[in-house]
C-alpha cells in the first residue's frame, strides 16, 4: 500500500469526523496533537478507524504521540505495522 493512499484516507477521516468537514490547512505535516486537532478521545477513535480501514492491529506500544503527531507519521506507523505483519 502506498503512503499517499494511507495519508489521504486518514486525512479524510479526520476532516469528516474531527474537524466537521473543515480541512483547510490540514496536510501530511500538520501537527495533530500539538496543534490541538486530536485529543485523547479522537486519538482513540482514529486508532479504531485505522485498525478497521487498513486491517491492522495497533499495539499499545505503538499508540505514542510521536506516531500520531502528523498524518505522515500515522501513515509511516501503518506501513511499519504492515511490514511487521508480512515479515512474520
Amino acid at each position: 500500500m502506498q503512503k499517499e493512499v494511507i495519508e489521504e484516507k486518514v486525512r479524510q477521516y479526520i476532516v469528516e469526523t474531527v474537524l466537521e468537514n473543515d480541512g483547510r490547512g490540514l496536510n501530511a505535516s500538520t501537527k495533530l496533537i500539538e496543534g490541538g486537532v486530536l485529543d485523547s478521545f479522537s486519538l482513540t477513535q482514529l486508532t479504531l478507524f485505522i485498525e478497521e480501514e487498513f486491517d491492522v492491529e495497533i499495539s499499545p506500544d505503538k499508540i505514542h504521540p510521536k506516531n500520531f503527531q502528523t498524518i505522515g507519521a500515522i501513515a509511516d506507523t501503518v506501513l511499519h505495522v504492515l511490514a511487521e505483519r508480512q515479515a512474520a
